[in-house]
């Protein structure tokens, strides 16, 4: 078991992530109808981009399971967005036009969202 001193270092130690987050929602939900896919994706073009402040962030369920996959994305200077029914080539549209060209897809966030 992990003593309550170690806690206190490994919080005390960790820095919120800089630039834009990519929240990938890895509930039992999102991972049944193809959000592992989709977290695997965004990490693989991330990697290829060599998008430096960037990071992909597994979550958990957010309890809307019939819009899954759901992912958000928090950019600096920007709306945060929840997409939703997210694909891996949707995943590539989203890292194109929002997180390269600051682009929010009106047509794939969750209706009330904008």
């Amino acid at each position: 078991m992990i003593s309550f001193e170690k806690l206190n270092k490994i919080k005390n130690e960790y820095k919120i992530p800089q630039g834009t987050k990519i929240l990938v929602r890895l509930g039992i939900c999102g991972a049944s109808v193809g959000a592992k896919e989709v977290y695997k994706t965004f990490v693989e073009e991330v990697k290829r981009l060599n998008l430096k402040d960037v990071v992909v962030i597994p979550t958990g369920c957010i309890g809307l399971c019939s819009q899954e996959p759901l992912v958000d994305i928090i950019t600096p200077g920007m709306p945060p967005v929840t997409y939703t029914f997210v694909t891996p080539e949707k995943a590539k549209g989203i890292m194109f036009h929002h997180i390269l060209n600051k682009e929010i897809i009106s047509e794939w966030v969750i209706p009330k969202m904008l």
